[in-house]
């Protein structure tokens, strides 16, 4: 995951040890635009963390960093630890023993009211049998989001993703059925604080999707997008794709069959009037260099890439992320865009791996000069999201993500 900060500097979170070769910065780490900075210590040469992964980034409206991650462990705590809150100086455990489950928390979000939402492969919250899969933080006590109807948790699987709307409305999605006992609230739902509601139906008394998972969501002026990954919608199943949701109704941004694999990220580029996908695709509508990351053009539905080079060895054009295993992108401002995932030499570049700068606007196959891309200098996968609130954060390890601009 990455985020930006208040003082314009990037953070990141992923699975890596000593980012730009600087000994603490484990796990979490700040980049100031020339050099890696860590984010603590252990005291005797290592970072905060030594083991484990973050997932995910948010900001509270202190301007205090919300980690959220998997089997963190630090040297003075050797249990499974997944919500952390760094205030500039120091770590602080926000939940101890009280997410015990080894996949953690996979998003957080920040409410208006600093409450902090959480998401992940998560049952029996703190001890509750009620609170699976999604739960509310508020001054270290875990609340439910209501229940099923009939006593149990209200999610029956899990959720992977978070996002608020402008009203504070929390949308949640994942591998869910029937969420808060709505027949219709299917791998993706609101949640408005107090019940649970379907954003569409598919006309049959079910949601609009069925299948695999939702994995990603943007929410830009007044429109919910939308990553769907293997799932069934009204006439087409097997579906890898991009939807937007608007007005109580959910449509396809492209055509749903032009993406072959995972959507794993979106984010909206100001610059542009661009939605960009980060995911696990290749070729998409035919194009060999649109490989794991493409910008669409939300005026006309123009696809375009980002990057793409001729690489050694096989003497041919692919795209930028030529494995095709994206996992976070986010519009940072001035036309840039962070991209992180399980990379290698990007665009043919030894220096571009897991993490990279994009500065420059995305270009169709036609167009010959289409920006440039940074190397940065983190050793294992950005897998998480990025954050933006006033600011933006970096973090790797499951996929990056970013909240609302």
């Amino acid at each position: 995951d990455a985020v930006q900060g208040e003082d314009g500097n990037y953070y990141a979170t992923g699975c890596f040890d000593n980012a730009g070769l600087v000994g603490e910065a484990d796990r979490v780490a700040m980049w100031d635009g020339e050099s890696w900075v860590a984010l603590g210590d252990n005291g005797a040469g290592d970072g905060f963390f030594d083991s484990g992964c973050g997932w995910a980034l948010d900001w509270t409206s202190e301007g205090n960093l919300i980690l959220g991650g998997r089997q963190l462990r630090t040297d003075t705590d050797n249990s499974n630890q997944s919500l952390f809150e760094w205030d500039g100086t120091t770590w602080t455990n926000l939940a101890p023993n009280q997410l015990t489950d080894s996949d953690g928390v996979r998003d957080v979000v920040v409410n208006e009211d600093d409450s902090i939402y959480i998401a992940g492969p998560l049952t029996d919250i703190d001890g509750d049998p009620i609170i699976d899969y999604v739960a509310k933080w508020t001054n270290g006590v875990f609340s439910a989001l209501d229940d099923d109807g009939n006593g149990g948790a209200a999610l029956n699987d899990h959720a992977l993703n978070l996002e608020l709307d402008d009203d504070g409305n929390l949308y949640v999605s994942g591998k869910f059925t029937n969420a808060g006992g709505v027949a219709e609230a299917d791998l993706i739902a609101q949640w408005d604080g107090s019940a649970w509601s379907a954003l569409d139906s598919n006309g049959s008394g079910d949601g609009y999707f069925s299948g695999s998972q939702i994995h990603a969501m943007k929410w830009h002026d007044g429109t919910l997008y939308l990553g769907a990954n293997d799932v069934t919608v009204p006439d087409l199943s097997g579906i890898y794709g991009v939807f937007a949701y608007t007005d109580g109704s959910i449509s396809s941004v492209i055509d749903p069959e032009l993406i072959n694999d995972e959507v794993r990220d979106l984010d909206y580029d100001a610059s542009e009037n661009r939605l960009l996908v980060a995911g696990w695709f290749e070729n998409v509508d035919g194009d060999q260099l649109a490989d794991g990351i493409i910008s669409i053009d939300l005026s006309t539905s123009d696809i375009y890439t980002l990057g793409g080079a001729t690489y050694p060895g096989d003497n041919a054009d692919d795209g930028f992320d030529r494995y095709s295993r994206a996992h976070a992108i986010a519009y940072v401002g001035n036309g840039d865009v962070l991209y992180g995932g399980d990379f290698r030499d990007g665009d043919a570049n030894p220096l571009m791996d897991y993490i990279a700068l994009w500065n420059g606007p995305g270009v169709d196959p036609e167009e010959s000069d289409g920006g440039s891309l940074a190397a940065t200098g983190i050793n294992d996968s950005v897998l998480v999201t990025f954050a933006v609130a006033a600011t933006i954060a970096v973090a790797g390890g499951i996929g990056l993500r970013r909240r609302r601009i």
